[in-house]
């Protein structure tokens, strides 16, 4: 990779650290649900990190739940995950190293690709001081691969010129299916075929693939 024009990062861990705190919100949102329910749900939730909400209580819903009319149901079940979400999201320390790589690079076009829904996920990043370090902040109901293809129209992105930072199968899919480059932060994705891995961003290997 080389002329890097644009980076794309995920958001919750790869530039917040509220992984655990979003585990924790939807088991505090399980609560009424048996155990077995539960063990389903989370299997489902943990292997498609990147995944809005919005499909992941559909799927507790009407494939665990087998109800079918559940639009009330869901919709509750939305409201309350994102009141624990909230509470926890304001205390949630950034992944090590983001501000500052992201204040470095702040001459390159930054985005923000996540399954938050997009008007929360603008909230977090204006209540966090980072909204005005990108020039598109990107959520649900689009999918990681539209916002690629919204980007692809407005900035003319492509392998040669996109980084796509991300820590789940739904980023790597996405960067893939898309034919731009793709970075994994942390080491929550078991991906053989990834080429570079970084724990955080005070890693010195990073500054070699932005030139």
């Amino acid at each position: 990779m080389n002329s890097i024009k644009n980076l794309i990062f995920d958001f919750d861990g790869v530039i917040l650290d509220s992984v655990e705190i979003k585990n924790k919100a939807f088991l505090k949102t399980l609560k009424p649900f048996n155990k077995n329910i539960k063990k389903k749900f989370m299997k489902f939730h943990l292997n498609n990190l990147g995944v809005s909400r919005f499909r992941k209580f559909e799927y507790l819903c009407k494939d665990l739940l087998k109800q079918q009319n559940y639009e009330k149901l869901k919709k509750k079940l939305i409201n309350e995950f994102s009141k624990y979400t909230k509470e926890g999201i304001n205390k949630a320390p950034f992944i090590k190293g983001i501000k500052s790589f992201l204040v470095k690079y702040n001459y390159l076009n930054l985005f923000i690709s996540s399954g938050t829904p997009q008007r929360e996920l603008r909230r977090n990043c204006k209540d966090k001081k980072i909204k005005y370090l990108f020039r598109e902040i990107l959520g649900s109901p689009m999918t990681k691969i539209e916002h690629i293809y919204l980007l692809k129209k407005k900035y003319k992105i492509n392998k040669d010129n996109t980084i796509f930072f991300g820590d789940s199968s739904t980023d790597y899919y996405a960067a893939k299916s898309s034919k731009i480059g793709f970075v994994q932060v942390g080491n929550s994705l078991k991906k053989r075929d990834v080429k570079f891995k970084i724990n955080n961003f005070n890693d010195n290997k990073i500054t070699k693939l932005i030139i």
